[in-house]
This record gives structure tokens, sequence and C-alpha cells, in this order.
């Protein structure tokens, strides 16, 4: 009875995850893909958090009593990192949109840091920090570096 309610409710989780990716094509600038991604990741968790706090004693009696069942957080995790990382393209536009933003707010321009924190705590959470981020980060962060070295060094900070 508790592993056919689990598997009900992943199949329920994935394909509402599924449906979340609608709008992936429709931005074209990363900012605004940002901010679309940023709204996408803040529902994901509060329908996540609402289904673990609906099934909160399925999730801790069967759940952490049983070997290789994941909690239905951390089944939400793994459902929104598969999805993340089918769309190479999400991640591409991810980090050149993260990078615009660190380089306006270096020339002095206002940003969204609460959405910038929130995206960046939303890799850390799913573990995309790793290679695929940094080898799209690598192409740019010469230039920055490099802008940053001409300005005069009390202008830098």
């Amino acid at each position: 009875m508790r592993s056919r309610s689990i598997r009900r409710i992943s199949s329920m989780c994935a394909r509402d995850v599924r449906g979340v990716w609608v709008w992936q094509g429709r931005a074209a600038d990363p900012v605004l893909f940002l901010a679309l991604m940023d709204a996408t990741w803040q529902d994901h968790c509060k329908q996540m958090l609402t289904i673990r706090s609906i099934f909160l004693y399925l999730d801790r009696t069967y759940v952490m009593q049983t070997a290789g069942v994941k909690s239905l957080w951390d089944l939400g995790l793994g459902l929104f990192r598969t999805h993340l990382e089918r769309g190479h393209e999400v991640v591409r536009k991810a980090v050149t949109g993260l990078l615009r933003l660190l380089e306006k707010e270096r020339q002095g321009e206002s940003i969204d840091r609460m959405a910038t924190k929130n995206l960046l705590r939303m890799f850390s959470s799913l573990q995309v920090t790793s290679a695929r981020c940094s080898s799209n980060m690598q192409p740019t962060l010469p230039c920055l570096r490099a802008r940053e070295r001409r300005k005069p060094h009390w202008k830098r900070w």
C-alpha cells in the first residue's frame, strides 16, 4: 500500500515538473529567462513543501525506514534536476544571464539580488554547480577579469 502511494506521488510530481518547463523557449533575453526560471523554481519548492506537508507521516515512516526510497523533497529535487539537465540550453542561458547580472551590478546598475540569490541556491541545491556551469563560464571569465584589471584600483570596489 505504502509503496504504491509513493509510486503514485512520484509519477504525479514527475508530471507536474514536466509541465513547468513550457516557458523554456519563450524568453530570448537571458535576464528575462532568469526571472522566469526563478518563478518556476519558487513554484516548484512551494508545491513540493505542500506535498511533503500532506504526506509527512508517509515520508517520515515508510520512506525513512525503507532503503533505496528517496524522501519526497529529494524526489522533487531529482525530478527538477533531471528536467533541467535535459535542456542543455537551459543551463547555458541561466549561466549567461547570471554573468550578465553580475556585470550589470559591477557597472553600478541595480539588479534583483533576491532572485539572483535564489537561483544560486537552486543550482547549489540541485548540485548543478560542477562541470556544466564552469564550462559555460570559461569563455566569459577572462573577459570579466581583464575588464576589472583595466579599471583604476579605487573604482574596482
